[in-house]
């Protein structure tokens, strides 16, 4: 015989069948809750760091995160202030150590010009104390001492001048079989001295070997032979 329920029955029947499972749920929550917290606060020591984790809520762990950063970030601001700092250093200190390699450069300089100074100076009293000398060049060696070679040359010179002149000669370098060395001529007087260089030509006239100069300093030689070697390529038509 089937059963017959009014609406008010079976709105009671949905309520109670709705009620029971809500109840439940609750009961089941709770029921997890106390046996959490049985279990947290039983269990002897401080709790693991995987059950912390667990037991943290997500923005807890986000805001540690953000906290670690955060300190990363202060870290990295720190040392880059640092390097910072040591880049100004090392910049401060490149600009000194340019400003004393100009400094350098100019005293360099300024004390190379002294040294050309004191170089042309020197050259110049060492061409003063010459004035006086002449070089012959290309007399014949075989002369036993100097009074034999001082004759020599008196030969070359008096009898053209047609007279006594008063002299000193020293030959120059040491020695070589085949080769004729220099003989330094010092006059005791410019005019005596100008007067033989004069008559040059003619003191040497049948002697083709022997040739007069200056008695020179060797800086003032090399000023004269770069001159004549720029004349003669000039002259050639050559750069």
């Amino acid at each position: 015989m089937a059963t017959h329920h009014s609406p008010k029955d079976r709105r009671s029947t949905s309520s109670t069948n709705l009620y029971h499972p809500v109840q439940n749920l609750q009961q089941t929550i709770i029921q997890q809750g106390v046996k959490r917290s049985a279990t947290v606060e039983y269990t002897e020591g401080p709790p693991s760091q995987k059950q912390k984790t667990h037991d943290q809520p997500p923005w807890s762990l986000l805001l540690e995160g953000q906290k670690t950063n955060e300190a990363l970030l202060r870290e990295i601001d720190t040392r880059l202030g640092d390097l910072e700092n040591r880049i100004g250093h090392i910049e401060l200190k490149t600009t000194e150590n340019q400003h004393e390699v100009h400094s350098l450069k100019a005293e360099t300089a300024s004390l190379s010009n002294k040294i050309k100074e004191v170089d042309d100076s020197s050259n110049r009293l060492q061409d003063e104390l010459r004035k006086q000398n002449l070089l012959f060049m290309g007399v014949d060696e075989g002369e036993k001492d100097q009074n034999e070679l001082t004759s020599k040359i008196g030969s070359l010179i008096e009898g053209k001048l047609g007279k006594m002149i008063y002299f000193e000669v020293i030959r120059l370098g040491r020695y070589q079989d085949g080769k004729k060395r220099p003989v330094k001529i010092k006059f005791f007087s410019t005019t005596d001295k100008m007067s033989v260089k004069q008559l040059g030509k003619s003191i040497c006239h049948g002697n083709n070997t022997i040739s007069i100069k200056d008695d020179l300093c060797k800086a003032t030689r090399s000023v004269l032979k770069d001159k004549w070697e720029q004349k003669n390529r000039a002259f050639n038509g050559q750069s």
